[in-house]
């Protein structure tokens, strides 16, 4: 069975051929009926006309932005997108709108705990929690066999949320056989950026990275460079194209001192901060070099309607 985002299933030209002979079929019903009811054919003189528009448009609209998509992923590999002078003045102007901020924490473990804590998921802590007490109360006054399947699924809900909110990705971290000091002096005095549910910090003797699931730090002698990677999202409801976005990630090269070989670790940023956090660890690392090391990948994501 075919995946929502293989990209045969995701693709406008094989939807717009099927598309078109569903609503030939779905007209000769709709026509049929007609013959007992106006509405279908109503339905058959505008409804289909208005979907196979919209296919058309979406089709159309995919193959636009693919051929745009090429161009651009041209000057993303051959770093010309990022050298271009419109491109560097923005990122100027960034630069100085948006500094390398400090961490605010007294020390790594409150900061890290302080950036794990989202508020919107406190209110679902709440809502969950109330759903238990309230559903426990009116199994008392009255049972119903699906109370108590509620009060389980709202109750491990809550719980799961809970261990979210007081920092479960901080104590996996803290568990590890880390020298905490030595990361907190460096922790403490990093330049940090920001991005979503990410961040990237440059301390005094690691590279600092926390993202939704995980917590990094790794040792400035073992990471070889950090290089930029940009991800073509395409986006479809339904496998109908609806868009595209570019979303940016400074990958951290890291070596692996026993095998030798390379992990890469990825942390999303924006396109301007990719270039501030590269700028500052060559400066750090590698004064005289210039880095061009561009990396380019295409997903797609697909929306289903329930």
């Amino acid at each position: 069975m075919k995946r929502w985002n293989d990209p045969d299933v995701l693709n406008s030209k094989k939807n717009l051929v099927n598309l078109c002979l569903l609503m030939l079929i779905a007209d000769i019903f709709l026509l049929f009926m007609g013959r007992y009811d106006i509405k279908y054919i109503v339905s058959a003189v505008i409804a289909t006309p208005a979907v196979f528009i919209w296919t058309v448009y979406s089709y159309f609209h995919e193959k636009k932005d693919d051929k745009n998509a090429v161009d651009k992923s041209t000057e993303i590999l051959n770093d010309s997108y990022f050298r271009n002078s419109q491109w560097h003045e923005q990122y100027i102007t960034y630069r100085m709108e948006h500094p390398f901020e400090k961490p605010k924490g007294k020390s790594m473990k409150s900061d890290l705990y302080a950036k794990y804590r989202n508020k919107n998921a406190l209110i679902l802590i709440i809502l969950f929690f109330l759903f238990v007490i309230l559903m426990t109360v009116m199994m008392f006054i009255k049972f119903e066999w699906w109370y108590p399947i509620g009060i389980v699924l709202f109750l491990y809900l809550g719980l799961s949320f809970l261990n979210d909110y007081t920092g479960k990705t901080v104590r996996k971290f803290l568990k590890r056989d880390i020298d905490y000091p030595a990361l907190e002096r460096s922790y403490l005095k990093g330049k940090m950026l920001t991005y979503k549910n990410s961040g990237i910090i440059l301390g005094t003797t690691h590279i600092h990275i926390f993202t939704a699931d995980n917590i990094y730090a790794i040792d400035y002698r073992i990471a070889d460079d950090i290089t930029r990677k940009v991800v073509r999202v395409k986006e479809f409801d339904d496998s109908m194209y609806t868009g595209n976005r570019y979303d940016h990630y400074a990958v951290v090269n890291a070596r692996i001192p026993k095998s030798g070989s390379t992990a890469k670790v990825e942390v999303e940023l924006n396109e301007y901060q990719v270039q501030m956090i590269i700028d500052e660890f060559h400066r750090i690392k590698y004064p005289n070099e210039i880095n061009k090391k561009n990396d380019y990948e295409e997903r797609s994501v697909n929306h289903i309607s329930t």
